[in-house]
């Protein structure tokens, strides 16, 4: 795959709470889209992202892509009389939904983790948060990255390299 040049995406946390503010106050007046009133939907977000990363040929611009997307969104939710023939198979949509961002989430944690302990920790963390919630695997999560690698923490190159290309 050739690597074209990027354009720099100035992001800005201040602008960004702004805007998406200003655009849920719009939206909760007119037209309440209660599901996606939030950051861009991850499963979306990651579609957007892989064809970006084509290339200018694929895709001009990142925030037009997100852009297409939210118009598409829109023109849905203004035929929904259409869309609500379809209604018995929403629960298989949103199943499908969640198991693809699911396995993207995933996929994109092993790629972060740098050594072997990496990944042993994320998989004691993902039993934990499967088992007792969010809490217990937060700090379970803190007390192994504690144990396995102490006041380490900061180093570069810790641990194992990992085994897997």
């Amino acid at each position: 795959m050739k690597h074209a040049k990027m354009k720099k995406i100035d992001y800005d946390p201040n602008r960004a709470h702004l805007i998406f503010g200003a655009r849920n106050l719009g939206m909760s007046i007119m037209g309440p889209d209660v599901a996606m009133c939030g950051p861009l939907w991850a499963a979306m977000h990651v579609v957007i992202v892989e064809r970006y990363k084509q290339g200018r040929q694929a895709m001009d611009s990142i925030f037009g892509g997100a852009g297409s997307f939210r118009w598409g969104t829109n023109t849905g939710l203004l035929l929904l009389p259409v869309v609500s023939l379809v209604q018995p198979i929403l629960g298989i949509a949103l199943a499908l939904t969640l198991l693809i961002q699911g396995y993207v989430s995933v996929r994109i944690g092993i790629q972060e983790a740098r050594c072997d302990s990496d990944l042993g920790i994320a998989g004691v963390i993902a039993g934990i948060l499967v088992i007792k919630g969010a809490t217990w695997a937060f700090a379970a999560g803190v007390l192994l990255c504690f144990l396995i690698y102490g006041w380490r923490l900061r180093e570069k190159n810790k641990g194992v390299k990992l085994s897997v290309p």
